[in-house]
């Protein structure tokens, strides 16, 4: 790759205009080298010295970034949306978790320490003690930096690198007012994350009034999510993207979104023996299974249509023309009690970056 976003910024970098800095004396290094080849400078002051350690930088915002960030095939920067008690950051861990475990041809490892300190914090909260992650704090923005390798031809690993951008739900609320939600516009792919909990008609189907308890945001408990914050999140979304990237507003948006239903778990019986209650095939296959994407798809369409949720179903249409719905479980089981999990079973938690990396060729549809 030539260019990428800087995670932090969102500006371009390319191999021109990256500032490259010695650990040692500061000094800022411009010259001539192969960086895609995994070649850096040496700091002309300190050469010899024994520290050697060159930095690679955003030449905008400063921040560090992954000396080999110009080494992977591909770029794929992505964002995770959502109201605030969606579980933007138990998704995006349980998701990187089976990406890890599943045997799906991949090879995944952390590009910075800032991703692998979270992520090893946020599965101790969730595998071990049971608990869901932390929210995020109101105004941060965590990109997740993460390599994924997967075997080419002969020696060679086909590599790339992603990153996730989580931001808090309660700025996401009001994203026309938050600077912070340019991550959305510089974001190739969006998740779209959708707590049941945020669809009135939705809730309301949920007869276990301890599932509803332990299952909702403690904004949800209190009242202060409006029944169709979800519906105008989508459309203050689609809003700031047009805004962003100057597209009119009788123009749909080419970004491909996934819209994903969390919690499935906790409305998967009103599903009965449909495709979405069945174990994802895509992981296995090791390629993107169309056939069953489309099922489950349709399924979650009708279902809001025949619950009365039409309303949000054309905030989706009527604003985006790459569209895909996903139902995802990131405990896979309903909870113990408040704040306390049960059993951790992701359901179905990999077919959205599936999805995506079908889009992007890494892997195939079947």
């Amino acid at each position: 790759m030539n260019e990428i976003r800087c995670p932090y910024c969102f500006e371009t970098i390319t191999t021109k205009t990256a500032h490259f800095e010695c650990s040692n004396c500061g000094e800022i290094l411009k010259m001539p080298f192969n960086i895609k080849a995994g070649k850096l400078p040496k700091c002309p002051k300190c050469k010899g010295t024994g520290i050697k350690r060159i930095i690679l930088k955003c030449n905008n915002c400063e921040h560090e970034l992954p000396n080999d960030i110009f080494q992977y095939k591909k770029y794929i920067p992505f964002s995770i949306v959502g109201l605030s008690g969606s579980g933007k950051t138990n998704y995006i861990t349980t998701m990187i978790q089976e990406l890890k475990t599943s045997r799906c041809g991949f090879d995944v490892s952390a590009m910075n320490s800032e991703t692998n300190n979270r992520f090893k914090e946020e599965k101790k909260s969730i595998y071990d003690d049971l608990r869901p992650s932390e929210s995020t704090n109101s105004g941060e923005i965590i990109p997740y930096q993460w390599r994924v390798r997967k075997s080419g031809n002969g020696n060679n690993l086909d590599s790339y690198c992603m990153t996730i951008f989580d931001g808090a739900g309660e700025d996401q609320k009001k994203v026309m007012d938050s600077d912070e939600t340019n991550y959305i516009a510089s974001s190739k792919y969006i998740i779209f994350l959708i707590d049941p909990m945020s669809l009135s008609r939705v809730k309301n189907s949920i007869k276990d009034q301890n599932i509803i308890e332990w299952s909702s945001s403690d904004n949800q408990l209190n009242g202060d999510n409006d029944d169709d914050d979800s519906t105008n999140l989508a459309q203050d979304i689609a809003t700031f993207i047009r805004q962003s990237k100057e597209i009119k507003v009788n123009k749909k948006i080419d970004i491909p979104v996934a819209i994903c239903f969390t919690k499935i778990d906790i409305i998967l019986d009103q599903f009965g023996q449909s495709q979405i209650t069945k174990p994802s095939p895509h992981a296995k296959a090791k390629q993107f299974k169309t056939s069953d994407a489309n099922l489950v798809d349709e399924e979650i369409r009708e279902y809001l249509e025949d619950i009365g949720e039409g309303a949000f179903l054309d905030a989706i249409e009527n604003n985006f023309t790459n569209v895909r719905f996903f139902g995802v479980s990131s405990y896979g089981n309903v909870p113990l009690g408040h704040l306390q999990l049960n059993t951790v079973e992701p359901h179905r938690v990999l077919d959205p970056l599936m999805w995506i990396f079908s889009q992007e060729k890494i892997i195939g549809k079947g």
